[in-house]
Order: C-alpha cells, then structure tokens, then sequence
C-alpha cells in the first residue's frame, strides 16, 4: 500500500458575517510589538553610550586644557599687579620724557637770553615755576637779562625779585658782583 498524504484543510463553514478575520494578524502584531520595542530601547541605549563616551572625551579635555592654565591662572593676581606697576613706571618715564623735553627748551632760551657776564648758579624747579638764582659783574645785566626773558616765546611773567651787590673781597679792587633772583613761568 502507498503512503497516504493527508492535507490539511480547515474550512470554515459559517457564514463570512462570522469568519474572523485577521486573526492571523493579530498574533503577529502581538509578537512583533515587544520586538520592535526592544530594538528601539536597544538602539536609544546604544545612542545613550555613544553620547556618554563623546561627552566623556569632551571633559577629559577640557580638564586637560585646565590644568595646562592653571599655573597661569593662579599667577593672574601677580601679572596684573606687575602690569599696572610697569604702567604707572611707563606714565613717569613718559612725563620725564616731556618734562626733560620742555626743561631742555627752557635751558636754551636761558642760554641764547643771558649776557656774557652773566652766570646762573642755580636753577629751582616747581612743575611750570622756575625760580633762577643768578650772578652778574655788571648791574645792569641782571634788569636786561630780565627784558630778554620778557620778550621769549616759551617763557611768561618773569618777575625780576631782587638784585644785591656783593663787594669784593679787595677793598683795594672794587670789583663788586651782583646777585639776582627771577621768578618765571613755562608755557606750555
């Protein structure tokens, strides 16, 4: 005798307002659902790492790059101290610079100003008043000395103070000298 095959069939015999349909669906969805889910949360979770690792590697170098200033960081009090110590040193040096510019001006006007037997034996300096101390063979040279500072264009107001005759240490020899003292003002 021959094997018998016996197919299978399943035949619904009710009406097609009863056969369900879709059932067959229905178990699948019910599987596949909880699958799709799992590698969802599977990939998320994977993201997750990736994005843990990256910011990971992102602090590590900013807590390199830290460390690399930090020396810097904590010297910061002490260099802009230094700073404002060589600023405050290069105003003084700057106004040095201009004042010995301005006080150079003034000696040359002196010098070009003063008669032959006339010298200056000191020379006091208060910001734009200069007192000048000053000694002459001649009485007259100090009241022209005055009249040629008068006329400059650098300095204002001079004020000749006083003039003093100084007799000589010769009674024989009469040669007095006489000493003076102007007041005057630099334009600036």
């Amino acid at each position: 005798m021959k094997d018998n095959v016996y197919l299978g069939y399943i035949i619904n015999l009710l009406p097609e307002e009863f056969v369900e349909k879709g059932s067959d669906f229905n178990q699948n969805l019910i599987f596949l659902i909880p699958v799709a889910v799992f590698f969802v949360l599977l990939i998320l979770t994977g993201a997750a790492f990736a994005l843990n690792f990256y910011m990971s590697s992102q602090i590590t170098s900013v807590n390199n790059q830290i460390t690399v200033l930090m020396p810097d960081a904590l010297n910061y009090d002490v260099l802009l101290k230094r700073k404002n110590e060589l600023q405050e040193a290069n105003k003084v040096l700057q106004g040095i610079d201009q004042r010995s510019k301005r006080d150079i001006g003034v000696l040359e006007e002196l010098r070009s100003s003063i008669p032959a037997d006339t010298w200056i034996t000191s020379l006091k300096i208060d910001g734009s008043h200069y007192t000048l101390n000053g000694s002459s063979l001649s009485s007259t040279s100090p009241p022209y000395f005055y009249y040629l500072i008068s006329k400059s264009k650098i300095l204002s107001n001079p004020r000749l103070d006083e003039i003093i005759r100084v007799p000589g240490k010769d009674k024989e020899n009469s040669n007095n000298a006489f000493n003076f003292i102007f007041d005057f003002e630099v334009l600036r």
